[in-house]
C-alpha cells in the first residue's frame, strides 16, 4: 500500500497524537507595499509583519528596513526572516515579501476513546532495551509543566509566563519520554530515557503566532549548534498555509534544522482526505498521521483514523506514515485548559487521554530518538528512511 497507509514498527517506530492541528488560513505573499488599508484599523503610526527573504541576503534587508524608518524588532536567521515595524506605505526592500504575523492556536479533537489502555509499545514493537537515552528531543508546542516524570529542560519564547496553560504539550512530552513512573510504566512514553527541551512558543491560553514559533526554531538552532544530543525536534501544529515549502517561512525554518541533522517530525493534522498544509506538505519533513489500533496491539485490526489528514501534495503523498494516535493516555497537566474541560479524559491522578495526529507525531519522535540512540551516525534523511522501509501496511 502507499505511504499514506503505513503504520510504524521495528524497536524505533512507534507514535502517537494528542491535541492537534489549527485551520490557519495564510495569504500568499506579496511583494506590494503594505498600505493603511490591508492593515486593521489602529492608531499605530507603524504596521508589523514578517520579511522572509528567500535569497537569505537579510543584512541588506535590515539597512533598507532602517533607511525606510522601520525598525527590525527580531531576526530569524533559520527561516531567512526577520519581524519588522515599518511606517505605512513603505515599500517592500528589495529580495523580500511580506508575510502577515498570523494567530495561530494549538487545537484537538474531541474523541478521547472508553479505554484508558496504551498498546502503541505493543504496535510499534520497541524493545525494553531501547529508550532513547542520551538523545535530545526539542518539543516546540505549549509548553510542558513540571510532572515529575520527565527530564526536562525548559526554554519560553512565547512572551507570557512558562507553563503549560493549554496541556498540549504536557500530552506530548509524556508520549515521547514520559516514564511512567505512577502507573508502573503502562503509560511511559515511546522513550522514556529521551530528555526534552521544552520550547514554549504559546502562551496560557495555547495562542501563539507564527513569530513566535520562529522564534522557537531560531532557539532550536542554535541548541542544536552546541549540543550534539538535540537530533529530534516535534512540531504538532498545522497552519493551512498554501505556500510552497520554499517561500514558507516555517518550512524554511524547518528545513533549515534538518540541514543541521535534526530529523523534524510534524502532524498531518486532524481534517481528514485532502487538508494537508504546512508544515507537513513539505516533502523533506517527516509527516505523521494517525492509525486507530482498535485497543489492541494487534496489527492486523490497524486502521487509519477517519480524521488523519491526507493529500498529495507538491508533488507528493503526504504524510510518510501513521502511528497510534487514537485514545491514548499520556501525561495531564493538573489546572489546564484541557484538563478542565475534559474531566472524563482524566485516567488515575496523573494522566489523561487524548487523540489526534498531534499524538502520533510524539510518539514517532520518541521512536526516532530510540532509533538515533542505537545508530547516532544515521542522518535525518537516513531516519526517515529507515522508518518507512520498515513500517507494515494496514
Amino acid at each position: 500500500m502507499n505511504h499514506e497507509s503505513k503504520s510504524v514498527r521495528r524497536p524505533w517506530r512507534r507514535v502517537v497524537a494528542v491535541l492537534a492541528g489549527v485551520g490557519l488560513s495564510v495569504p500568499l505573499l506579496t511583494t506590494a507595499p503594505v498600505s493603511a488599508a490591508e492593515e486593521p484599523a489602529t492608531e499605530a503610526p507603524q504596521a508589523q509583519y514578517l520579511l522572509s527573504v528567500p535569497g537569505g541576503e537579510l543584512d541588506s534587508v535590515d539597512n533598507a528596513v532602517s533607511a525606510s524608518g522601520g525598525m527590525v524588532v527580531a531576526r530569524y536567521d533559520v527561516a531567512s526572516s526577520i519581524l519588522v515595524q515599518m511606517p505605512r506605505n513603505a515599500p517592500v526592500p528589495a529580495g523580500a515579501v511580506v508575510v502577515p504575523d498570523l494567530s495561530m492556536e494549538f487545537q484537538g479533537t474531541d474523541d478521547v476513546g472508553d479505554l484508558p489502555t496504551n498498546t502503541h509499545r505493543e504496535t510499534s514493537a520497541v524493545p525494553d532495551d531501547v529508550d532513547g537515552s542520551g538523545v535530545t528531543v526539542a518539543l516546540i508546542d505549549t509548553g510542558v509543566a513540571d510532572t515529575g516524570e520527565l527530564n526536562v529542560e525548559h526554554v519560553n519564547v512565547s512572551g507570557g509566563a512558562a507553563g503549560d496553560g493549554l496541556g498540549h504539550g504536557t500530552f506530548l512530552a509524556g508520549l515521547i519520554a514520559g516514564s511512567g513512573a505512577a502507573s508502573s510504566g503502562d503509560f511511559a512514553g515511546s522513550a522514556p530515557g529521551a530528555k526534552i527541551l521544552d520550547v514554549q512558543v504559546a502562551e496560557a491560553d495555547g495562542s501563539t503566532s507564527l513569530s513566535k514559533v520562529l522564534a522557537g526554531l531560531q532557539a532550536v538552532s542554535d541548541r542544536a549548534a552546541t549540543d550534539p544530543s538535540l537530533k529530534v525536534a516535534n512540531l504538532a501544529l498545522s497552519t493551512g498555509s498554501p505556500l510552497p515549502p520554499w517561500f514558507d517561512p516555517l518550512t524554511r525554518g524547518l528545513d533549515k534544522l534538518w540541514y543541521q541533522g535534526v530529523t523534524v517530525v510534524v502532524a498531518s493534522g486532524n481534517d481528514g482526505k485532502g487538508e494537508v498544509s504546512s508544515p507537513a506538505s513539505d516533502p523533506l519533513l517527516l509527516a505523521v498521521g494517525s492509525v486507530d489500533e482498535n485497543d489492541t496491539g494487534e496489527r492486523s485490526d490497524d486502521r487509519v483514523a477517519d480524521f488523519s489528514a491526507y493529500d498529495r501534495t507538491f508533488g507528493s503523498i503526504r504524510p510518510d506514515v501513521v502511528a497510534p494516535g487514537v485514545s491514548l493516555v499520556s501525561l495531564r497537566a493538573p489546572g489546564s485548559i484541557a484538563d478542565a474541560e475534559n474531566p472524563s479524559a482524566r485516567v488515575q491522578d496523573k494522566y489523561f487521554k487524548g487523540t489526534g495526529t498531534s499524538m502520533s507525531a510524539a510518539l514517532t519522535s520518541g521512536l526516532v530518538a530510540g532509533l538515533i540512540s542505537e545508530r547516532s551516525s544515521l542522518t535525518p534523511d537516513e531516519v526517515k528512511r529507515v522508518l518507512m522501509d520498515s513500517a507494515y501496511d494496514t
